[in-house]
């Protein structure tokens, strides 16, 4: 009987495998965690895609992302209020449109 449970025991071992990955606390220890991210690389210096400032800009370690407001007029008179957003890409060096939208305010004066 006694030999009957090891090689159960051993039988399930050579299955299931050991020491291949640790269980601590609902999850797995990965024994060679992924390396650290490199820093994004140094730009040159490069100008805003619009001419005028933006209103507001947010970023974090790979973009950073900026709205620009546009007035159109028409005889002194507001038309329409444009909101551009721009985001820089920080690995890749280079600004790109997210999306333009305009919105008319031709009853508001």
């Amino acid at each position: 009987m006694l030999k009957k449970i090891s090689k159960v025991f051993i039988l399930s071992l050579a299955l299931v495998g050991c020491g291949e990955e640790r269980y601590w606390n609902g999850g797995y220890i990965n024994e060679y965690p992924d390396p650290i991210p490199e820093l994004p690389p140094q730009c040159d210096p490069v100008e805003d895609p619009l001419d005028w400032e933006p209103a507001a800009c947010a970023e974090n370690n790979y973009v950073e992302h900026c709205y620009w407001y546009e007035h159109t007029m028409a005889n002194r008179t507001p038309m329409a209020i444009c909101r551009h957003d721009w985001e820089w890409d920080k690995w890749e060096c280079e600004w790109s449109l997210i999306v333009s939208n305009c919105e008319s305010v031709e009853g508001e004066v």
